[in-house]
């Protein structure tokens, strides 16, 4: 088991998470899309890899 890639994973949910959050910031301040979508849906991937990161170090 590689201690390094589930260190990433972990760090890649966070970096998702912080991203989400950052989106959901942005929206309330400015109603318009474009940008602030492209933030949302790198958060998601981020969580996607992160797990996948995860999930291939532990099986």
């Amino acid at each position: 088991m590689n201690y390094i890639n589930i260190l990433i994973g972990i760090l890649s949910i966070f970096a998702g998470i912080m991203l989400i959050k950052y989106y959901q910031k942005l929206k309330s301040e400015n109603k318009t899309g474009g940008l602030s979508f492209k933030i949302q849906t790198g958060g998601i991937g981020a969580i996607i890899i992160g797990i996948g990161l995860i999930l291939r170090e532990l099986f």
